[in-house]
């Protein structure tokens, strides 16, 4: 299997598609992360209406178009996910296998905060959306 790299680098966003754990592969599509103040002012720009919610107050995403790249994941790399079952304080991330992955984004939309070094995935975590 030949690794599939990206020119992506660093801290990246993105809405998990597909995880391969035969080809070591994740499937995205690149978004813009917003949190906080920057997050209202994005959801203004774009004219989308603030409710009295998380969405826009505590954070926001813009999805410029629906491009997808699949790239491969560096042996090495950590995968975790959020333990939505925890009744901790922050809601702490738990290792998982890419089986795991590709069922998180079966199931509902999932959002990663992904590490690209030299094309390749070397870190990836959910993002905790209440």
């Amino acid at each position: 299997m030949s690794a599939r790299t990206t020119n992506l680098v660093g801290k990246v966003y993105a809405l998990g598609t597909r995880a391969d754990a035969r080809q070591r592969t994740v499937t995205f599509d690149k978004i813009d992360w917003f949190f906080g103040e920057t997050a209202t002012t994005a959801c203004r720009a774009d004219k989308v209406s603030i409710p009295p919610a998380a969405w826009c107050n505590d954070f926001y995403y813009r999805n410029r178009n629906d491009f997808q790249r699949t790239v491969s994941i560096a042996n090495s790399a950590t995968i975790t996910v959020v333990d939505y079952h925890s009744a901790a304080s922050p809601i702490p991330q738990i290792p998982a296998s890419l089986q795991t992955l590709d069922r998180r984004f079966k199931d509902s939309e999932t959002i990663l905060i992904m590490t690209i070094r030299e094309g390749l995935i070397v870190d990836l975590r959910e993002q905790f959306t209440p």
